[in-house]
Parts: C-alpha cells; sequence; structure tokens
C-alpha cells in the first residue's frame, strides 16, 4: 500500500512540473565594448571615472583587486590594482549602449 502511494505521489509530481519546465535561452550575441582604457598616470584615479561601486579579487590571484567605478552616464570602468606594488597595472572601460 506505501509503495503504491508513493509511486502516485511522485508520479503526480512529475504530472505537474513536466509541463512547467521551459527552455532556457542561450547566452545573448551581443557584443560587449570592453576596451582598454589609459592608466592613469601617478596611481591617481581621474574624478571623472565617477564613484567607486565595487572591489572584487579573484582566487587565482591574490596580490590583485578590480575596483570597479561608474561615471553618471552609466560608463563602467574597472582598474586592475596590485596590491604588493600599489600601482594600478591596467584599466578596461565599458560603454553603456
Amino acid at each position: 500500500m506505501l509503495r503504491r502511494t508513493a509511486g502516485i505521489l511522485a508520479l503526480s509530481v512529475l504530472v505537474v512540473l513536466v509541463p512547467s519546465c521551459t527552455r532556457i535561452s542561450g547566452p545573448s550575441q551581443t557584443a560587449t565594448s570592453l576596451t582598454d582604457e589609459q592608466v592613469p598616470a601617478g596611481g591617481v584615479i581621474p574624478e571623472a571615472w565617477g564613484s567607486l561601486v565595487a572591489v572584487s579579487s579573484a582566487a587565482g590571484f591574490p596580490d590583485l583587486v578590480q575596483l570597479w567605478f561608474q561615471d553618471r552616464e552609466g560608463t563602467v570602468r574597472m582598474a586592475v590594482l596590485n596590491l604588493g606594488t600599489h600601482q594600478i597595472v591596467a584599466a578596461k572601460l565599458i560603454r553603456r549602449k
């Protein structure tokens, strides 16, 4: 009796869940406008870059952090900061469309 009830319950759940499944669309084909940004001289972040909105890091690069800035127009800039030398080693610009 318990087996039959469990089977009916499992079948009921399957009947409810299968129709609600929808295919997830693949990744968007639109390319992000990501360009190199000139690294600021003297390690000073230009005021035009806007406000610091986030700081991130990657486990594979413990001596580097990414500083994320956004200006009033929504343009995002990412600066890579080397924690050992306290210098910005690279910067990227992400334009908003």
